[in-house]
């Protein structure tokens, strides 16, 4: 298990995660060893539970490759890996302990205590256990269900977690110095917009945009009216305004990839209304010919992003999304 730190680890727990989905999933998202070491600044890991990769060996009786996961993950996190002790009252709960301590000693590693936490309280033990039925599409009565023999997967106090662990050097006290190493706070409430880079020539994004759209409105209109321009103007003013020129840039962008690759492609909805996205090929209908309404897509008095809707075929949408 991974903790983030700082910022820098925020952003590679988010390239981790993005590997593991696209490029090792395989039932669930895998990352490996070198993709870890690759993206490791700024995360704290932790060995995890019973199933983790050392406490596993463990129980396997595979000592000498769970001390080779040990060094593995030590020489990838340095100080900032940690081996867990855990007490849920099971059988394999002790000699997993002993064995993180003895690896601890062994590779001068922290040691922590955590708590395998699948559920708040002690008493919502019952409603866990349905709640796993119903995920294995078992009966309460089947016995051979997936069942937990224990009811202390909850949220161990502080109290019960000294009464556990106090006697381990250091188990205690590393669950503070862990929060205290923690220094990141999620910027949450506010909208990161896509950016492209501005290219060569042009002060910002905004200009960019005003000029593709322009180019775009000579090629698909004869004749250039002060309907069109005043139209134009104040869509751009709006979408600037609320910054969102680098949305529709790339949107622009992979919508043009989709057609020179002969991929079908068809913009729908609101979108439609918007004069922008027609001169800039995203859309495919005139909005003034057909009296569309652009605050129907997008209205400076309601803040939300813009959602264009794109259709691919399905046989090549793989193809524009890896573009």
């Amino acid at each position: 298990m991974v903790l983030v730190q700082n910022a820098t680890g925020y952003k590679n727990l988010m390239k981790l995660t993005s590997a593991g989905y696209l490029e090792g999933f395989y039932y669930k998202p895998r990352v490996d060893l070198e993709l870890l070491e690759k993206h490791s600044e700024g995360l704290i890991a932790l060995s995890a539970c019973a199933k983790g990769p050392i406490a596993n060996l463990v129980v396997g009786g595979q000592m000498d490759k769970a001390r080779d996961k040990c060094k593995q993950l030590r020489d990838i996190f340095g100080k900032n890996f940690y081996l867990e002790v855990q007490d849920h009252g099971l059988d394999f709960d002790k000699p997993i302990n002993n064995a993180m301590i003895e690896f601890s000693k062994e590779f001068d590693l922290p040691i922590v205590a955590t708590n395998d936490a699948h559920y708040l309280n002690k008493e919502d033990a019952p409603a866990q256990d349905v709640l796993v039925c119903i995920q294995t599409g078992k009966e309460l009565n089947d016995p051979k269900r997936l069942k937990f023999t224990t009811d202390s997967l909850y949220f161990k106090t502080a109290g019960e977690m000294k009464q556990l662990f106090g006697h381990v050097s250091g188990a205690i006290e590393n669950t503070v110095r862990i929060s205290e190493l923690i220094d990141f706070e999620m910027d949450l409430g506010t909208l990161k917009h896509p950016q492209v880079p501005v290219p060569e020539g042009y002060e910002n994004l905004d200009a960019y945009l005003r000029k593709m759209a322009y180019d775009g409105m000579k090629s698909r209109y004869d004749a250039i009216t002060e309907e069109m321009t005043s139209r134009l103007d104040y869509e751009l003013g709006v979408i600037g305004q609320m910054g969102y020129p680098g949305y529709f840039l790339i949107v622009a962008d992979f919508v043009r990839f989709a057609n020179e690759q002969n991929i079908p492609v068809m913009a729908r909805g609101s979108a439609i209304g918007c004069m922008v996205a027609y001169t800039l090929g995203i859309t495919t209908v005139d909005p003034l010919s057909y009296g569309l309404l652009f605050e129907r897509f997008l209205n400076p008095e309601r803040v939300s992003m813009p959602d264009i809707d794109i259709d691919l075929a399905d046989r090549e949408r793989d193809k524009v999304i890896n573009y």
